[in-house]
């Protein structure tokens, strides 16, 4: 707004302050619209923002952090005016129409036949220190045939490119919101045929061997839009708390090295759990609270070398997120083992 009053020494104060600003092409605007178009407000409140969490760890947090995760290259976006879709998409598919004093790239040529990108850290009276995307570079001032204050952004274009529409969707939206979210792994393989991920332990089908407290028995999970589950239904344990632990029986055909993958239930009222087999301990505690009825996605908790026979494949509860309303409860959607190839 500043710029439009076309106050040539007023342009050249704003620049000195802020930075670098140039009007958006017209090519990028026909681009910004189109993406406005199809990103409506229904559209991005389909989206998995678990999914653009992990999207966003591969794109953006190499540069920028977001609520307290990833580099320091970029400006930190958590406080930015990431609610408004025209600012995300200006910045995204125009990443150099603003570019802060502070982000300003630095070109340099070196003598023998290098160009090197990045922002300076440090500077020397005999050497320069400059951050890239990849990698930090120390490069001798007697080394440099050339040096030059770039007006393009170290973030380079068309990482929208990359990504799928249903990313696109989920990446924006993730940025778009106003609190971090639970990260959740990769989307359970349900066959659209059966409903169902082929070769897994159902939770709900598996016997219950032992239990310390609460109730556990089959939920039809078919009334949750925001996710799916294989065979619309969970194992579902309730009424229990910290400490308290319930035990699944656990066939294994062929004695062997296996990849063990869990896909567990989240909610409001869930609590964090901690898998077990045969009372040793597999992997690390899940949380299982998400302000939505969800899943965890598919959970690889390590490998385990299994003989062949019964056994016991053990949830405890060790507490909840402080976010959590207390119920402690648990759902248990699979279990699949993959066994390893020597």
């Amino acid at each position: 707004q500043l710029l439009g009053f076309k106050d040539a020494a007023l342009s050249k104060r704003i620049q000195s302050v802020w930075g670098e600003f140039r009007p958006t092409a017209g090519d990028k605007l026909a681009l910004i619209a189109k993406q406005k178009g199809v990103l409506t407000p229904a559209r991005l409140k389909t989206a998995d923002l678990s999914n653009g969490r992990r999207l966003y760890a591969k794109t953006c947090s190499a540069c920028h952090q977001l609520f307290g995760e990833g580099g320091k290259i970029g400006p930190d976006i958590t406080g930015s005016n990431r609610a408004n879709l025209d600012y995300l998409l200006e910045n995204i598919l125009d990443p150099s129409s603003i570019v802060g004093k502070d982000y300003r790239m630095t070109v340099i040529s070196t003598n023998d036949g290098r160009v090197i990108s990045g922002l300076i850290q440090k500077e020397t009276d005999s050497a320069v220190t400059v951050r890239t995307i990849n990698d930090t570079v120390i490069v001798a001032k007697a080394d440099i045939d050339e040096r030059k204050l770039s007006e393009l952004s170290l973030m380079p274009e068309g990482q929208l490119n990359q990504l799928t529409p249903d990313e696109q969707r989920d990446l924006i939206a993730y940025l778009g919101t106003p609190a971090q979210v639970s990260l959740r792994g990769p989307k359970a393989p349900i066959d659209p045929k059966t409903g169902r991920v082929l070769g897994v332990f159902e939770g709900e089908s598996l016997k219950i061997v032992g239990k310390t407290g609460g109730n556990a028995a089959s939920q039809a999970m078919s009334g949750f839009p925001k996710d799916k589950w294989s065979g619309t239904d969970h194992l579902w344990w309730t009424g229990a708390g910290p400490g308290a632990r319930l035990e699944l029986e656990l066939p294994v055909a062929t004695a062997g090295m296996y990849d063990v993958e869990v896909v567990l239930t989240m909610a409001r009222d869930y609590g964090i759990v901690q898998l077990l087999v045969d009372g040793e301990i597999l992997g690390g505690p899940i949380d299982c609270y998400d302000v939505d009825v969800v899943t965890t996605g598919v959970m690889s908790v390590g490998p385990k070398m299994l003989t062949a026979g019964e056994h016991k494949l053990g949830f405890q509860i060790t507490g909840a997120n402080p976010k959590a309303e207390k119920g402690y409860m648990v759902g248990i959607d699979y279990v699949r083992l993959i066994k390893k190839t020597p």
